[in-house]
């Protein structure tokens, strides 16, 4: 008979081993030490956590729910689950996502133990999904590697490879070799259950290449193991049995029990299965040899599926040794273990039997025919899980199409808010045009406003600053021609250069007017620099001078000669200029001008840089006697 369902079980626990080997180390720190009352008297290890877990801190719980995993979880899956259900609620109440996805962890691995593949897969999505909200990157990643385990066992091995290999390519770019290797075994299996050996060995060689580099020989034996269950499906028995007798040399040097008891089943099926033609002289006794000694390893642990498991190779070997009584006696243990709601389990208990009834044409009729049935019923099992899977097929794609015409809708709303946004940008872009047309326009209106009160400012000024140095000059001109027979040529000479340099000033007024007129209409910009205030004002307070003594006004101007500032001097001769001229004509005959510079004040006695090294200030002031004006016209003039 075939040992389909052993094997299957088999290759389920080694692989959930291979790809759990490093993330599930025995802890050194035990709950278990935690004090009791002096009086208490516990039973059990179980009793002494479970004492821990109704009585102790939160931390000592978590320490208590991780003891039970390490101490049950190859024997008694179940105690496993039932305690990860506690440890969800205890999660939940101390509001520990971190503790909850690790009790969904432990249950799913549990799960996978026993051989509850749909079980298993949930739990370990429902951790994923946690892991995912605490962007826990380390767990997400170990998640992605159980997930596509378990997709591969339940047939979804395109799934299965694309999670398997996002985990890879994680543990790739940290150089973790241990995760690596185990990844890559979980690849190979994917690509088993698809059918393509080619890759199933590539996969598990280079596992098993990264494994000797990093001397990981729990891993390395897993890795034998697997090989050696899953090469007799394509008739390679020889190197099946070679690697399984590699990995109970690997467990046995690594002193682990229970993983050499999976290797010593395993390499016992492939012997049992393998053609005579290949099979060692010897090999029947070292069957017996490995049925026995796994059986010790199994009493010992007191694991029950690796006890039935035991029953069902003791069987097969029966068979071949034609001891067809006993096998049969055997494979009635084996039917009474059963669990008859397993119906693949049920087929291959009946198989066993059919084969031991081998000259009892009766009991093969009878086991038969119940092999029929179970045949039958595991036949509308697979089609009814068919049909189901056809009608979740149907509703996603359903929900798929009822999501495209969402997106379709959504999308249609989308283009007309574009179009809609697009048409307001494009109105908002020509109102604003129009207000930029509108904005330049009133500017240009007020330049040219500007302009003109510049033009009339200018004739107004021109006709001022020229008009008060023509009548001095006339009015000297009249003097000498009054006098030119009464003065000696020493008084001529004297009062021609008089003349002179008030013609000088007049001219250097002229330019000083143009200079203004060019900074007044942009073409001319202010160009400060440190001079001589004295010297600069010297050709203005000669011109001032003559139209003060014409008008026998007392003309005071107290400069000093070192008198240094910082400024234009052009635009301060012209208001200088401006101001003493309006004083000489407001002040009445016998009156005083007076025109004076003196350093800040705010910087002591002596001409000051307020504006930094090389920069002078003064304080100018021009005063007269003339008639002034009423505080309403000044405050017109300020403003």
């Amino acid at each position: 008979m075939t040992t389909k369902t052993l094997t299957t079980f088999l290759f389920a626990a080694l692989i959930l081993a291979a790809s759990c080997n490093s993330n599930h180390k025995n802890e050194k720190q035990s709950a278990e030490n935690a004090v009791a009352p002096k009086d208490t008297v516990f039973v059990s290890v179980t009793d002494s956590l479970d004492w821990i877990i109704k009585t102790g801190t939160a931390d000592m719980k978590r320490q208590a729910y991780d003891n039970i995993f390490t101490k049950f979880i190859y024997n008694d899956a179940h105690k496993v689950i039932e305690y990860s259900f506690q440890e969800i609620a205890f999660a939940k109440k101390e509001n520990r996502l971190d503790i909850q996805a690790e009790a969904l962890y432990n249950m799913a691995y549990a799960h996978h133990i026993i051989n509850e593949m749909d079980s298993a897969l949930y739990y370990y999505e429902a951790a994923n999904a946690i892991w995912q909200q605490l962007h826990d990157t380390i767990n997400i990643v170990l998640s992605w590697n159980r997930i596509g385990t378990m997709q591969a066992y339940l047939n979804r091995p395109v799934e299965s490879i694309e999670n398997l290999k996002k985990a890879l390519e994680y543990y790739q770019r940290t150089g973790d070799k241990e995760k690596m290797s185990s990844t890559l075994s979980s690849i190979a299996n994917a690509y088993s259950s698809m059918g393509i050996y080619q890759k199933f060995i590539e996969n598990y060689l280079q596992a098993i290449k990264l494994q000797e580099e990093i001397n990981d020989t729990i891993g390395l034996g897993i890795s034998y193991c697997n090989l050696c269950t899953k090469l007799p499906d394509i008739g390679n028995y020889k190197d099946a049995i070679m690697y399984g007798e590699k990995s109970i040399a690997t467990f046995q040097l690594a002193g682990n029990t229970y993983y050499k008891g999976l290797a010593l089943l395993r390499t016992c099926q492939a012997i049992i299965n393998a053609p005579n033609n290949i099979k060692e002289i010897n090999w029947k006794t070292k069957l017996f040899n490995y049925l026995d000694e796994v059986s010790i390893i199994a009493n010992t642990i007191n694991n029950e599926q690796m006890k039935y498991e035991i029953l069902v190779s003791k069987s097969e070997y029966e068979n071949l040794m034609h001891n067809y009584e006993k096998a049969k006696s055997i494979a009635e243990r084996v039917l009474a273990l059963t669990d008859t709601s397993r119906i693949n389990t049920m087929k291959a208990a009946y198989m066993l039997l059919l084969n031991a009834s081998i000259g009892n044409n009766e009991d093969a009729s009878f086991y038969l025919g119940k092999f029929n049935e179970y045949n039958k019923k595991l036949q509308q099992q697979e089609w009814t899980d068919k049909i189901s899977e056809m009608e979740v097929k149907y509703e996603t794609e359903k929900k798929e199409l009822e999501i495209e015409r969402q997106q379709h809708i959504i999308k249609s709303q989308n283009l007309q808010r574009i179009l809609l946004a697009g048409g307001v940008a494009v109105s908002a872009v020509f109102l604003l045009l129009l207000w930029r047309l509108l904005y330049l326009r009133n500017r240009r209106n007020a330049a040219l406003a500007e302009m003109n009160a510049t033009k009339d400012k200018f004739f107004s000024i021109i006709s001022h600053d020229l008009k008060n140095p023509a009548i001095a000059q006339r009015d000297a001109l009249q003097l000498l021609i009054k006098n030119t027979g009464q003065w000696d040529v020493s008084a001529l000479e004297k009062y021609y250069d008089g003349l002179l340099e008030t013609a000088e000033g007049q001219v250097e007024l002229v330019y000083n007017l143009l200079n203004w007129a060019q900074i007044q209409i942009g073409k001319m910009t202010y160009t400060p620099a440190t001079f001589n205030l004295f010297a600069r004002l010297r050709p203005d307070i000669l011109m001032i001078r003559k139209m003060a003594e014409n008008k026998e006004i007392t003309f005071i101007a107290d400069i000093p000669e070192e008198a240094t500032i910082f400024g234009d001097s052009n635009m301060l001769g012209i208001v200088i200029r401006n101001l003493l001229t309006n004083a000489v004509k407001f002040t009445p005959k016998g009156g005083t001008v007076t025109l004076k510079a003196t350093p800040n004040p705010s910087k002591g006695e002596e001409f000051s840089l307020p504006f930094g090294e090389g920069r002078g200030g003064a304080c100018i002031s021009i005063t007269d006697t003339g008639i002034g004006m009423s505080e309403g016209k000044s405050k017109i003039c300020l403003n």
